[in-house]
C-alpha cells in the first residue's frame, strides 16, 4: 500500500532561522521518496509561535487537508 503524506515545516523566530524550513522540506521529501510514499502537499509556518495549535495556520490547514483526501483502498496482490 502506498502511503500519502504531507510535510509540515515550522520555525520559531526565537529558536531557528528561516533556512531551517528549506532544510526540513528537503529532508522530509527525501524521507518520503526513499520509502516510495506519495507527497501530497507541504505546509509551512514561518516565524509563528508554537504555543498554540490555533496560532499555526500551516498546521491547521494541513490537518484539514488530510481529512479531505479521498480514501484509497489497499491494493491486493
Amino acid at each position: 500500500m502506498c502511503k500519502r503524506v504531507v510535510i509540515y515545516a515550522p520555525y520559531s523566530t526565537d529558536q531557528q532561522n528561516p533556512a531551517s524550513i528549506e532544510t526540513q522540506i528537503d529532508l522530509g521529501t527525501s524521507f518520503v521518496f526513499v520509502r516510495g510514499w506519495t507527497l501530497c502537499q507541504t505546509f509551512v509556518d514561518a516565524g509563528v509561535s508554537g504555543a498554540s495549535f490555533d496560532t499555526r495556520p500551516g498546521l491547521t490547514t494541513a490537518d484539514v487537508s488530510m481529512c479531505r483526501l479521498p480514501q484509497v483502498a489497499p491494493s491486493v496482490p
